[in-house]
């Protein structure tokens, strides 16, 4: 479960940073699910020491590594076994999505973007999960986008008629998702890092990472 995790939730960065290297996108499709049966394989994760940096960094090293022993195989001869394809979600939708970075910027920068968005997105589906059934998750379907890393600009008024609901409620109930989702994103960071100090250092990197002007949005993971 753990290992499932770890593919769905940092699959994009891995993605985006091999894509950036100048393959083609079948080619970084294909070296994705490679790299991510490495690392299961030579359970690379179990050898991760948070005493020693952030997971983050020590995923991008593993990977470096992994792209340069490729390099040095004829990739023609590399086949990837359909009975061992992980869960990694490449289709053409979120694949497409995870290309509007990489035309952009250099590839440790473009990891770092994607890895940031893939934070958000899996604390984002965390806290749906929360939310439940019923009007619980109805509401965080409504409101969703006024969460960090939503672009919602509609005035919290217009959002509360159209729940019918009371203004003052539907501000409260935001306030409430925001510090949830807060909270699980220092979850997900303090699962990647060894100090609670650390977990802060990182939370304001990738909120640095994310308010860059061509960082694009939540809605290329979501």
């Amino acid at each position: 479960q753990a290992l499932e995790t770890l593919c769905r939730t940092y699959w994009r960065p891995v993605y985006v940073y091999i894509l950036r290297e100048g393959v083609t996108p079948e080619e970084a499709k294909d070296l994705t699910q490679a790299y991510f049966q490495h690392l299961i394989a030579s359970d690379i994760p179990a050898q991760a020491d948070a005493r020693k940096g952030k997971f983050r960094s020590f995923l991008l090293l593993t990977l470096k590594h992994f792209l340069t022993d490729e390099a040095r195989r004829a990739r023609k001869s590399r086949s990837i076994h359909s009975s061992f394809l992980l869960p990694l979600d490449t289709s053409e939708t979120q694949t497409i999505a995870a290309e509007a970075w990489y035309t952009q910027t250099a590839p440790g920068t473009a990891f770092d973007r994607s890895w940031a968005h893939s934070l958000v997105y899996e604390t984002r589906r965390k806290l749906e999960a929360e939310c439940g059934s019923g009007d619980k998750h109805e509401f965080f379907l409504a409101a969703r986008d006024y969460l960090p890393g939503g672009q919602c600009q509609r005035p919290y008024a217009e959002l509360a008629e159209g729940l019918r609901m009371d203004l003052n409620v539907v501000k409260v109930r935001i306030h409430r998702l925001r510090e949830r989702f807060g909270e699980l994103l220092k979850e997900e960071i303090a699962q990647t890092v060894s100090t609670s100090a650390e977990v802060d250092e990182e939370l304001r990197y990738l909120i640095d990472v994310l308010s860059q002007p061509d960082a694009g949005s939540l809605s290329l993971v979501s």
